[in-house]
């Protein structure tokens, strides 16, 4: 993965990472990839609400890609409540139709 985002950054093209949330090992080695984004899926974003690990670990997630200079992106919509805290924290969330 490392030399895959090298070569493609020698080319100005960005490597994104989805499902970090789904591979919480990622974190490991996310501060040693060039990476220009992160993707975090919506279930597992509200849960930080109800659950204190959840919310540690994504907090974790989050503060370590913008300390990169890694843009971080919720992928599905989320509760008011958490949509809030994660703006919060810098995430980027959708836009939601105002339907």
């Amino acid at each position: 993965m490392a030399e895959l985002c090298d070569e493609t950054a020698l080319a100005h093209v960005g490597v994104g990472l989805r499902r970090l949330d789904q591979s919480p090992k990622a974190l490991w080695h996310l501060p040693s990839l060039p990476l220009r984004y992160v993707k975090l899926g919506g279930y597992f974003a509200e849960q930080s609400l109800s659950n204190p690990g959840v919310r540690h670990l994504l907090e974790a997630m989050i503060s370590t890609a913008q300390d990169q200079g890694v843009r971080v992106y919720i992928t599905d919509a989320v509760a008011p409540e958490a949509a809030a805290w994660l703006r919060i924290k810098g995430a980027s969330l959708p836009v939601q139709s105002q339907g």
